[in-house]
Protein backbone atom coordinates (compact mmCIF):
# COMPACT_ATOMS: atom_id res chain seq x y z
CA UNK A 1 0.00 0.00 0.00
CA UNK A 2 1.32 3.17 -1.14
CA UNK A 3 1.40 5.55 2.04
CA UNK A 4 0.39 8.38 0.09
CA UNK A 5 -3.16 6.38 -0.82
CA UNK A 6 -4.37 5.81 2.70
CA UNK A 7 -7.18 3.58 3.05
CA UNK A 8 -10.98 4.48 5.37
CA UNK A 9 -9.24 2.66 7.99
CA UNK A 10 -5.96 4.80 7.84
CA UNK A 11 -7.24 7.86 7.59
CA UNK A 12 -9.44 7.84 10.31
CA UNK A 13 -6.40 6.23 12.85
CA UNK A 14 -4.29 9.38 11.42
CA UNK A 15 -7.35 11.93 12.30
CA UNK A 16 -7.87 10.51 15.75
CA UNK A 17 -3.99 10.49 16.44
CA UNK A 18 -3.84 14.28 15.17
CA UNK A 19 -6.84 15.32 17.95
CA UNK A 20 -4.84 13.32 20.41
CA UNK A 21 -1.99 16.24 19.85
CA UNK A 22 -4.70 18.64 21.11
CA UNK A 23 -4.58 17.55 24.79
CA UNK A 24 -2.13 18.94 26.97
CA UNK A 25 -1.84 15.50 28.92
CA UNK A 26 -0.43 13.96 26.17
CA UNK A 27 2.78 15.90 25.50
CA UNK A 28 5.74 14.54 27.25
CA UNK A 29 7.58 17.08 28.75
CA UNK A 30 10.93 15.38 29.98
CA UNK A 31 12.45 12.36 29.73
CA UNK A 32 11.05 10.39 32.87
CA UNK A 33 7.90 10.73 32.06
CA UNK A 34 8.47 10.00 28.60
CA UNK A 35 9.41 6.43 29.88
CA UNK A 36 6.89 5.76 32.47
CA UNK A 37 4.01 6.41 29.85
CA UNK A 38 5.62 4.07 27.12
CA UNK A 39 5.70 1.51 30.05
CA UNK A 40 2.09 2.24 30.83
CA UNK A 41 1.47 2.10 26.87
CA UNK A 42 -0.30 5.78 27.11
CA UNK A 43 -0.07 8.19 24.51
CA UNK A 44 2.94 10.47 24.15
CA UNK A 45 3.58 13.13 21.89
CA UNK A 46 6.63 14.55 21.11
CA UNK A 47 7.05 18.31 19.85
CA UNK A 48 9.65 20.35 17.60
CA UNK A 49 11.48 22.78 20.17
CA UNK A 50 10.91 26.58 18.81
CA UNK A 51 13.55 27.59 21.59
CA UNK A 52 16.60 28.16 18.92
CA UNK A 53 14.44 29.48 16.10
CA UNK A 54 13.50 32.06 18.41
CA UNK A 55 16.95 32.95 19.95
CA UNK A 56 18.42 33.20 16.53
CA UNK A 57 15.76 35.15 15.74
CA UNK A 58 15.95 37.70 18.44
CA UNK A 59 19.71 38.11 18.19
CA UNK A 60 19.25 38.57 14.19
CA UNK A 61 17.22 41.64 15.22
CA UNK A 62 19.79 43.26 17.76
CA UNK A 63 22.43 43.03 15.61
CA UNK A 64 20.38 44.68 12.65
CA UNK A 65 19.58 47.59 15.56
CA UNK A 66 22.77 47.90 16.62
CA UNK A 67 24.36 48.30 13.18
CA UNK A 68 21.26 50.58 12.47
CA UNK A 69 22.80 52.55 15.58
CA UNK A 70 26.05 52.63 15.24
CA UNK A 71 27.83 52.86 12.05
CA UNK A 72 26.19 51.23 9.01
CA UNK A 73 22.74 54.01 9.24
CA UNK A 74 20.62 51.99 6.79
CA UNK A 75 17.73 53.91 5.11
CA UNK A 76 14.29 53.45 6.23
CA UNK A 77 13.62 51.38 3.06
CA UNK A 78 16.41 48.83 3.43
CA UNK A 79 15.59 47.94 7.37
CA UNK A 80 12.09 47.76 6.18
CA UNK A 81 13.09 45.09 3.49
CA UNK A 82 15.96 43.18 5.89
CA UNK A 83 12.78 43.04 8.59
CA UNK A 84 10.29 41.91 6.46
CA UNK A 85 12.33 38.72 4.96
CA UNK A 86 13.74 37.97 7.99
CA UNK A 87 10.70 37.82 9.64
CA UNK A 88 8.91 35.69 7.02
CA UNK A 89 11.84 33.35 7.31
CA UNK A 90 11.83 33.63 10.88
CA UNK A 91 8.33 32.86 10.53
CA UNK A 92 8.10 30.18 8.34
CA UNK A 93 10.87 27.91 10.66
CA UNK A 94 9.13 28.49 13.75
CA UNK A 95 5.72 27.32 12.24
CA UNK A 96 7.96 24.34 10.47
CA UNK A 97 10.13 23.48 13.91
CA UNK A 98 5.78 24.22 15.99
CA UNK A 99 4.28 21.78 13.12
CA UNK A 100 7.00 19.02 13.75
CA UNK A 101 5.02 15.89 15.81
CA UNK A 102 5.74 12.56 16.91
CA UNK A 103 2.97 10.26 18.39
CA UNK A 104 3.14 7.28 19.90
CA UNK A 105 0.12 5.27 20.43
CA UNK A 106 -0.34 1.47 21.69
CA UNK A 107 -2.06 0.71 17.91
CA UNK A 108 0.53 2.82 15.95
CA UNK A 109 2.23 6.18 15.39
CA UNK A 110 1.78 9.43 13.77
CA UNK A 111 4.84 11.63 12.55
CA UNK A 112 4.62 15.51 10.91
CA UNK A 113 7.39 17.11 9.14
CA UNK A 114 6.55 20.98 8.47
CA UNK A 115 3.04 21.66 8.07
CA UNK A 116 1.56 19.11 5.77
CA UNK A 117 3.77 16.46 5.34
CA UNK A 118 2.54 13.56 7.57
CA UNK A 119 2.74 9.96 7.88
CA UNK A 120 0.78 7.28 10.22
CA UNK A 121 0.59 3.46 10.30
CA UNK A 122 -0.27 0.93 12.73
CA UNK A 123 2.53 -0.89 14.68
CA UNK A 124 1.33 -4.27 13.14
CA UNK A 125 2.02 -3.16 9.43
CA UNK A 126 5.72 -2.83 10.06
CA UNK A 127 7.39 -5.38 8.21
CA UNK A 128 10.18 -4.89 10.97
CA UNK A 129 10.98 -3.43 14.04
CA UNK A 130 11.95 0.59 14.02
CA UNK A 131 15.60 1.01 13.08
CA UNK A 132 17.45 4.28 14.53
CA UNK A 133 20.00 5.88 11.61
CA UNK A 134 23.05 8.52 12.13
CA UNK A 135 24.06 9.47 8.57
CA UNK A 136 26.36 12.79 7.76
CA UNK A 137 24.95 15.46 4.95
CA UNK A 138 26.32 15.77 1.69
CA UNK A 139 27.13 19.52 3.47
CA UNK A 140 28.75 18.29 6.40
CA UNK A 141 26.84 18.24 9.42
CA UNK A 142 24.83 15.21 10.93
CA UNK A 143 21.52 13.73 11.22
CA UNK A 144 19.21 11.47 13.12
CA UNK A 145 16.51 10.08 11.36
CA UNK A 146 13.78 7.06 12.57
CA UNK A 147 13.41 4.50 10.10
CA UNK A 148 10.01 2.74 9.50
CA UNK A 149 9.75 -0.28 7.03
CA UNK A 150 6.52 -1.74 5.48
CA UNK A 151 5.16 -3.39 2.69
CA UNK A 152 5.27 0.67 1.03
CA UNK A 153 8.54 1.06 1.75
CA UNK A 154 11.26 2.98 3.95
CA UNK A 155 9.97 6.29 5.34
CA UNK A 156 12.42 8.35 7.55
CA UNK A 157 11.94 11.10 9.99
CA UNK A 158 14.11 13.08 11.79
CA UNK A 159 14.10 13.71 15.51
CA UNK A 160 16.62 16.17 15.55
CA UNK A 161 13.87 19.17 16.06
CA UNK A 162 12.31 16.93 19.05
CA UNK A 163 12.04 18.07 22.29
CA UNK A 164 12.47 16.12 25.47
CA UNK A 165 14.07 17.78 28.89
CA UNK A 166 16.62 16.35 30.52
CA UNK A 167 18.27 15.20 27.26
CA UNK A 168 20.48 17.80 25.80
CA UNK A 169 22.79 15.77 23.16
CA UNK A 170 21.23 14.27 20.08
CA UNK A 171 22.90 10.53 20.63
CA UNK A 172 21.00 10.72 23.75
CA UNK A 173 17.38 11.81 22.48
CA UNK A 174 18.04 8.72 19.45
CA UNK A 175 18.56 5.81 22.38
CA UNK A 176 15.76 7.54 24.06
CA UNK A 177 13.49 7.61 21.42
CA UNK A 178 14.34 4.49 20.13
CA UNK A 179 13.49 3.20 23.33
CA UNK A 180 9.95 4.19 23.47
CA UNK A 181 9.60 3.12 19.33
CA UNK A 182 10.85 -0.50 20.55
CA UNK A 183 8.22 -0.48 23.94
CA UNK A 184 5.33 0.57 22.01
CA UNK A 185 6.79 -2.06 19.06
CA UNK A 186 7.47 -5.21 21.60
CA UNK A 187 4.00 -4.41 23.13
CA UNK A 188 2.26 -4.64 19.83
CA UNK A 189 3.84 -7.35 18.68
CA UNK A 190 3.78 -9.53 21.60
CA UNK A 191 1.32 -13.03 22.20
Amino acid sequence: MSPNILNEEESQFRDFLLKLKNDPTNIVRNSNEGELRAKEGKVIVLRGNTLPVIIFFGVFIAVIISMHLTFLRFDFRTLLILYSVWFVCGSISFLGILNNLFILHPDGFLYRRFIFSKFSQKWKNLISQPVMEKSSGSEGGTYYHIKFAGGWGIKKYSISSLKIKGIKRKNEKMEFIEKLVLSYYDRAHSP
